[in-house]
C-alpha cells in the first residue's frame, strides 16, 4: 500500500542515516601505523619499526618475551626452542622455513622494558651470509596504552661492494618484514590484553 511503501522508506532512510554517521565516525579513527627505517650506519644496516598497541605494557612484555609464539607472528620463523636459561645468558634456537637454524644468545635484558639477543653467525653450520647480527626489543608506556620498538643491526660478510648491494637490495624487504611483524605482533597482544579484562570480570563477578 502507499502507507506500507512511505513507512519502509522512511526506516531505510534512518537507517541509512546511521549507517553514513557509524562509516564517517569510524574513518576518523586513526589505526596504528608502524614507523619502519632501515639505513646504513658504519658499514652495518640498522632496521627499526616502532609500533603503539592498545594494551597495557605488562601485557605487551609478556607477548614479547613468549620465546616459542614468536615463531606464531616473524614469517621468515617457523620454530623457536628455548635451550636453556631464562633472561640475560637465556639461548634459544630459531628454525627458517626451509629447515635452516641458529642459535641465539640474550645479551640484554631490563625486566619489564628491554632485552636482546645475538645470532652465532660464526658457527660454520650458520645458514646465511652475516658476519654479525643481533636483535633488540623494548616496550614503553604509551598514551595510547604501549608503544614497542624492535631494531636489527645486521653486517654481510664480504667487501664494501657487498654491503652496499645487500643494503640496496635488503631494504625494502627489511621494511615489509617488520612492519608486517609490528602487525601481527600488536594483533596478539590486543587479545592478550582482551582475555586479560575478559578474566578478570568474571573473576569479579563469582
Amino acid at each position: 500500500t502507499p502507507n506500507g511503501v512511505l513507512i519502509v522508506s522512511a526506516v531505510a532512510v534512518v537507517v541509512a542515516f546511521f549507517a553514513i554517521s557509524q562509516f564517517v565516525s569510524a574513518s576518523r579513527i586513526e589505526k596504528p601505523i608502524p614507523v619502519a627505517n632501515v639505513e646504513m650506519r658504519d658499514g652495518k644496516l640498522h632496521a627499526t619499526v616502532k609500533r603503539t598497541v592498545r594494551a597495557p605494557s605488562e601485557t605487551v612484555w609478556a607477548v614479547m618475551t613468549d620465546h616459542p609464539a614468536y615463531a606464531d607472528v616473524a614469517g621468515n620463523i617457523s620454530k623457536v626452542e628455548v635451550l636453556s636459561g631464562d633472561g640475560l645468558g637465556m639461548m634459544r634456537r630459531c628454525y627458517g622455513p626451509k629447515g635452516e637454524n641458529w642459535q641465539e644468545t640474550c645479551d640484554l635484558f631490563v625486566p619489564g622494558h628491554a632485552y636482546g639477543f645475538r645470532i652465532h653467525t660464526e658457527a660454520d653450520d650458520y645458514p646465511y651470509p652475516f658476519a654479525e647480527l643481533s636483535g633488540r626489543w623494548t616496550v614503553d608506556k604509551h598514551p595510547a596504552g604501549s608503544e614497542f620498538e624492535i631494531e636489527i643491526v645486521a653486517e654481510v660478510k664480504g667487501n664494501a661492494l657487498s654491503r652496499w648491494l645487500f643494503a640496496t637490495m635488503a631494504r625494502p624487504q627489511f621494511k615489509t618484514i617488520l612492519i608486517d611483524l609490528a602487525d601481527a605482533w600488536a594483533e596478539r597482544m590486543v587479545r592478550a590484553a582482551g582475555n586479560e579484562q575478559s578474566t578478570q570480570h568474571l573473576r569479579r563477578a563469582t
